[in-house]
């Protein structure tokens, strides 16, 4: 699974897409925790490289 998200801007820093969308700003450890509870086994988890977007990339426990 291939989760990806926008993590929240560095305080009083805003992006021009703060003004396009919605969004909660799922915090990355969050979301790992999550997947994990779901049983799945994070591969690896950080910036996208474009803005603020972060990623979790995580598998089943056999294939990981």
């Amino acid at each position: 699974m291939l989760a990806i998200d926008f993590a929240k801007a560095a305080q009083g820093k805003k992006g021009l897409l703060d003004h396009f969308h919605l969004h909660g700003y799922v915090n990355l450890q969050d979301l790992v925790a999550l997947l994990t509870e779901a049983g799945l086994k994070t591969v690896e988890s950080g910036s996208v490289g474009v803005g603020d977007l972060r990623f979790v990339l995580a598998s089943p426990p056999c294939c990981a």
